[in-house]
């Protein structure tokens, strides 16, 4: 009976921070529509009360846990807590290294936590934690799989906002040529190896600039 009794009380504590995640689901898609601070103020509110009673009633590496980690991090980045944001991120990636049957929202949790670093500038972890989500995505995926070239563009585009031309060069050429086979039948890879052959034109303008100017010097 005692047994029961607990089992009862798990569920109802389970229940309870799963109603709290629906409710601040629904602020925080209404910030999103309407740009109110306010709801966005609940929404965080009511995240932290769902990551609350989710921490108290789940084991500290359940993966029912990422979800309200997950959306207690987007309200703190979308309001400006950024740490916090990265440190919840972290979280969640520690969380799904622990369980091998999460290595897709293993690569979810980088993709976002490399976007994060790269919003803020913070442009070497950015890097790294990218390419990481690369090495995992190639992984799990067929080579031409758009998840894989979206992240292989995406850490072309990082390495050549932090002034890393070389490896910028490599990973957009990649991204180019498999874009190639998805150009002749695809309008999104027809897109992505226009922009990439563009972008792979301005690297060349930098490096040969670059070397102009050392050579002056």
């Amino acid at each position: 009976m005692k047994f029961v009794s607990i089992q009862i009380g798990i569920n109802c504590g389970i229940f309870v921070y799963e109603l709290l995640c629906y409710v601040g689901l629904v602020h925080l898609s209404e910030w999103y529509l309407l740009g109110s601070e306010t709801e966005l103020s609940r929404a965080l509110t009511l995240a932290k009360e769902a990551h609350a009673i989710a921490v108290s009633a789940l084991p500290i590496n359940d993966l029912r846990i990422i979800q309200y980690v997950h959306r207690l991090s987007d309200c703190h980045c979308k309001i400006g807590n950024v740490d916090q944001a990265i440190e919840l991120l972290k979280q969640n990636i520690a969380i799904c290294r622990s369980h091998p049957s999460a290595q897709k929202k293993l690569c979810l949790f980088l993709e976002k936590l490399g976007r994060v670093y790269l919003k803020e500038r913070m442009l070497e972890e950015a890097c790294q934690v990218v390419e990481e989500c690369l090495t995992q995505r190639q992984s799990l995926l067929p080579p031409h799989h758009p998840t894989v070239t979206d992240t292989m563009w995406l850490l072309g585009d990082t390495y050549m906002i932090a002034g890393k031309t070389v490896q910028a060069s490599m990973f957009l050429k990649q991204c180019l040529e498999l874009l190639k086979d998805l150009s002749a039948c695809h309008v999104r890879g027809t897109m992505y190896a226009v922009y990439c052959g563009v972008v792979l034109l301005f690297v060349a303008i930098f490096q040969c600039a670059h070397g102009v100017v050392l050579i002056y010097i």
